[in-house]
């Protein structure tokens, strides 16, 4: 599964024509509170966390035949997870990235 059948799974087929998925997502978030200052932003952003749900979604399909099938609440774990670090980063308080 790639991020176009993921996101046709979880959105419909419809959602990659005429940007209409991606407008209704940019018309229903409040970016006032982001550190996003311009539509290269904002696409950039999009993205990365649309490509968080698709990998989701794909893992979870793809480790339903398995001896440890997915579940739908591990999957939400792992999303809260992504969301989390992409909101207040990964490194512990105090540490440097250098």
């Amino acid at each position: 599964m790639n991020f176009k059948s993921a996101s046709h799974a979880a959105f419909g087929e419809n959602v990659h024509r005429h940007g209409a998925g991606r407008r209704y997502l940019q018309e229903h978030i409040d970016f006032s509170g982001l550190r996003v200052t311009n539509n290269q932003q904002k696409e950039l952003l999009f993205r990365t966390t649309m490509g968080g749900f698709a990998q989701s979604l794909a893992y979870f399909y793809n480790h339903q035949e398995g001896e440890h099938p997915d579940t739908v609440a591990k999957v939400k774990e792992r999303m809260a997870w992504l969301l989390d670090w992409l909101q207040h980063g990964v490194l512990l308080k105090g540490e440097s990235h250098a």
